[in-house]
Parts: C-alpha cells; sequence; structure tokens
C-alpha cells in the first residue's frame, strides 16, 4: 500500500483511534473528556468537572508517558471551563522505553 492511497479521513480515523486507545487506559479519568490533537501537535484535554481535574491531575505522569507511547505527542494541555489549568511537556525517559518493552 502506498502512503498516497490514504486520504485525510483515513489519517483523521487514525489519530481518533489512537485516542479511543489512550482513553481506554485512563477510563477513570478520561472517559468524559473531550480529546482531540490540536494544529500545534499537542493533546488538548477539556475536562468536565472539577473531580475530573483532580482525577487527571494524579494521574498525569502516567498519562504523559502513554500519551508518547500511543500518540507521538509530548506536550498535554489540561482545560477546564475553557481556562488552562496545566501544560506539561513529556521528557522521553527509560521508564517510557521499558514501558513499552513490557507492553510488547
Amino acid at each position: 500500500m502506498f502512503l498516497t492511497e490514504l486520504t485525510v479521513d483515513d489519517l483523521m480515523l487514525l489519530q481518533q483511534s489512537r485516542i479511543e486507545r489512550l482513553r481506554g487506559f485512563f477510563a477513570e479519568s478520561l472517559l468524559q473528556c473531550l480529546m482531540f490533537v490540536d494544529r500545534q501537535h499537542r493533546l488538548v484535554i477539556h475536562c468536565p468537572a472539577p473531580l475530573t481535574v483532580d482525577t487527571l491531575l494524579t494521574d498525569l505522569e502516567e498519562l504523559c508517558d502513554y500519551t508518547w507511547l500511543i500518540l507521538g505527542i509530548k506536550t498535554i494541555v489540561v482545560l477546564f471551563v475553557q481556562e488552562e489549568i496545566c501544560r506539561i511537556r513529556h521528557r522521553s525517559s527509560n521508564r517510557s522505553i521499558s514501558m513499552l518493552r513490557k507492553s510488547i
């Protein structure tokens, strides 16, 4: 299959599948959140409630690792009521690589 055979719709479907895969690992904190990858190649997470933000922040380090592994994205932006709560940039580490090896 040649790369030219992929359409924009195909790429969007792949991206959405990756986001849903990530959501599956963090169902408790991401289930009700709206997530997308913006033009700056950041994962933007809109949280619907303060409790969701709290749960997400406790999982943030692990979420960064999984986001990097699944989506290839190094920056996560967490929003609540359209206000930025935090922005975190992942630093590739041996821990992330060892997580990948364990999952294989």
